[in-house]
C-alpha cells in the first residue's frame, strides 16, 4: 500500500467495481484450498490490498481509521464471498479480513502458506545466492553457481521461487538476468513455484518486457503455460495493468493452443481484466478480433455497465478540468512535417487550424504538463470505452431480436442503477425499443431511474416528444405504482445517491421535491 498520509483513498484503496469471481471462479471448501489461495492472493495483490491480511490495523483513533475500515470490509465480503456454505459459519463472525484469511490458512492448510520442505532439504543453503539475486551482483552468483551448478534451477525461498525468479521481481535492471538464462537450459525455465508460476509469470507480474523477451526466446512455450489456477502469464500481465506487456505477450500466446486464451469464459476473463485496469483499446482490439467474445453470457458489457469511473458522467472535475476536458485534443499531434496541399485550399487551410491548435495546447502543456496530461488521458479513456461499448453493442444488434433482448437486459439494468447514461444511450440507439424493456416487477428503465435517484438516466427521457413523454411517467410495475408513487419512496440506496449529489438535509429534502415536481410535471 501506498506510504503517503496525505492521502486515505491512494493508501487504503476501495475497488468496489471489481467481480471477484473473474479472479476466483469457484467457492473454497476443504480440499481446494491450495488453489484458491493464489487466486485470490492474485486479487488482493491486484488491487494493493496485501496490507490488510498481514499488517496490524491503524488505531480506532486514527485519523485513517473510518478509510481502513472500509477497504477491509470490502476485501472481508469478497473473501466471504468465496467461501461455500460449509465453511461459512466458522469464519463469518470474524471482524476483519485478515481474520478471516488466517482463520482459513489454520483450518484448511495449517502446514503454513508454503510447501513442507523435505527432511534434509533446507533453503538457508542458498542464501548466497538469494541475496545476489535481490541485489543484482552477478560476480557473488557466478561464484556460487560455478560451485553448484544445479542451483540454476532451485528452489530457494520458502516459496519454492528460483533465482530468475527472483531476479525477475527484485531488480530494476536486466543484466543479471540475461547471464543467469544464458546459464539456464529451456527446461530450466519450465521450472514453477508452489503456485504453478514460471519465470515468465513473475516477470509479467512486474511487467519486466525485456526479462520477458529474454526467457520466451530461449523457451517459446512459455506463454503457453498455466499456473495452478490455469492463468497464462497474459493474464496475469493483465490483472496487474502492465500495458506494455500485454501487447507483447498477444504476440507470442497462442490463440488456439490448449487452453485458447482468447475464447469462450477465459476469453471474457481476459477482457474484463483489460477493462479493471483501463486498458480499453487492448480491450476493443481483442473483441474486433475475437468477435464471438460479444456473445458470451458474462458479457464485458455487463463489466462495462459498473465502471462509472470508465466515463464523463461517473468522474468528478473541477471548472478548469471540465474546461479543459471539453477542448483539449486526447491525442497532442506533430504537424511539423505538414505540406500545404496547394490544389485543395482548403486542406490546407484545415492543416494551418490545426498548426495553430498544437501549438497553443503544447504550449499549455509546457507551463502546466501533469495537469494537462491528466485531463488528455482521462479523456482518452473515456473515448476507448465508449468506443468498445458501442463495438459490443454492433455486435449484439446482429442477434436476432429476442436474443438480444435477453442479452442487454442485464447490463441495462446495472447501467441504470448506477448512473452511466453513456452505456444506457449506446444500448438504446442499438437494438430499436429497448427502452421499452421490462426488468423485474415490470419496471422499467424510467421507474429505475426514479428509484435509485439518476438523474442523468432520467432525463434521457427529454429524447422522446412531448407527446410520448407522459406514457412512460404513468406507465406502472406489477404492483401499480407510476413513476409518480417511486419519486415519494425513499430507500437506504436512494438515501445514499442524495447524500452524494446535496450535502445537508435541507438540501436534500430541496432535492427531494425537484424529484417530486418534475415528475408531477410530465405526468400532466
Amino acid at each position: 500500500m501506498a506510504s503517503s498520509s496525505s492521502s486515505p483513498p491512494e493508501k487504503y484503496p476501495f475497488p468496489s467495481e471489481v467481480s471477484v469471481e473473474n479472479f476466483v471462479p469457484f467457492k473454497l471448501s476443504e480440499t481446494n484450498h491450495s488453489v484458491w489461495q493464489p487466486l485470490m492472493l492474485g486479487l488482493i495483490e491486484t488491487f494493493d490490498l496485501v496490507g490488510f491480511i498481514h499488517d496490524k490495523p491503524p488505531g480506532a483513533n486514527d485519523i485513517q481509521y473510518k478509510a481502513w475500515k472500509r477497504s477491509d470490509a470490502l476485501l472481508r465480503s469478497w473473501i466471504l464471498g468465496t467461501v461455500d456454505q460449509d465453511l461459512l459459519p466458522h469464519v463469518v463472525r470474524l471482524t476483519t479480513a485478515k481474520k478471516i484469511w488466517k482463520a482459513l490458512q489454520k483450518m484448511l492448510h495449517p502446514q503454513g502458506d508454503y510447501r513442507e520442505l523435505p527432511a534434509g532439504e533446507n533453503v538457508g543453503q542458498y542464501l548466497p545466492l538469494l541475496k545476489a539475486a535481490v541485489s543484482g551482483d552477478w560476480k557473488s552468483a557466478k561464484k556460487f553457481l560455478e560451485q553448484r551448478p544445479d542451483a540454476v534451477e532451485a528452489a530457494i525461498t520458502a516459496s519454492d521461487q528460483t533465482a530468475l525468479m527472483v531476479a525477475l521481481r527484485s531488480l530494476p535492471g536486466i543484466n543479471f538476468v540475461k547471464k543467469l538464462v544464458d546459464l539456464m537450459s529451456r527446461e530450466d525455465l519450465e521450472v514453477v513455484d508452489c503456485f504453478g508460476r514460471t519465470a515468465l509469470h513473475h516477470a509479467a507480474a512486474r511487467g519486466k518486457v525485456e526479462g520477458a523477451k529474454l526467457v520466451v526466446s530461449k523457451n517459446p512455450d512459455l506463454p503457453n503455460i498455466g499456473d495452478t489456477g490455469e492463468d497464462l502469464p497474459i493474464r496475469v500481465a493483465a490483472r496487474c495493468g502492465r500495458r506494455e506487456m500485454v501487447l507483447y505477450l498477444m504476440g507470442v500466446t497462442e490463440e488456439d493452443g490448449k487452453t485458447k486464451p482468447f475464447e469462450g469464459e477465459p476469453g471474457v476473463k481476459f477482457v474484463n481484466d483489460l477493462i479493471y485496469r483501463d486498458l480499453y483499446d487492448i480491450a476493443l482490439s481483442v473483441v474486433q478480433r475475437f468477435p464471438k467474445l460479444a456473445r458470451v453470457k458474462s458479457s464485458p458489457l455487463k463489466v462495462l455497465a459498473l465502471r462509472r469511473s470508465a466515463f464523463l458522467s461517473g468522474t468528478s472535475l473541477n471548472s478548469w478540468q471540465r474546461l479543459t476536458y471539453s477542448y483539449v485534443p486526447m491525442k497532442l499531434e506533430n504537424f511539423a512535417n505538414n505540406c500545404r496541399d496547394v490544389e485543395n485550399p482548403a486542406n490546407g487551410f484545415i492543416s494551418v487550424s490545426q498548426k495553430v491548435c498544437a501549438v497553443f495546447w503544447k504550449g499549455i502543456e509546457i507551463l502546466v504538463p501533469h495537469y494537462i496530461k491528466d485531463v488528455q488521458q482521462t479523456k482518452l479513456r473515456h473515448h476507448q470505452a465508449l468506443q468498445l461499448v458501442k463495438h459490443l453493442c454492433k455486435e449484439v444488434a446482429t442477434f436476432n431480436m429476442t436474443e438480444a433482448y435477453n442479452f442487454l437486459r442485464e447490463p441495462l439494468r446495472l447501467a441504470t442503477s448506477v448512473g452511466i447514461p453513456e452505456v444506457v444511450e449506446e444500448i438504446c440507439d442499438s437494438i430499436p425499443g429497448v427502452i421499452d424493456m421490462k426488468f423485474l416487477k415490470e419496471t422499467s428503465v424510467f421507474h429505475m431511474a426514479i428509484t435509485n435517484r439518476q438523474e442523468n438516466i432520467f432525463n434521457l427521457i427529454y429524447q422522446f416528444t412531448e407527446g410520448e413523454r407522459p406514457t412512460f411517467v404513468m406507465m406502472c410495475d406489477e404492483l401499480g405504482n407510476n413513476c409518480l408513487h417511486l419519486a415519494g419512496e425513499l430507500n437506504s440506496e436512494q438515501k445514499l445517491n442524495i447524500r452524494a449529489s446535496a450535502a445537508g438535509a435541507a438540501l436534500q429534502m430541496q432535492r427531494e421535491l425537484q424529484w417530486f415536481k418534475v415528475i408531477n410535471f410530465f405526468s400532466n
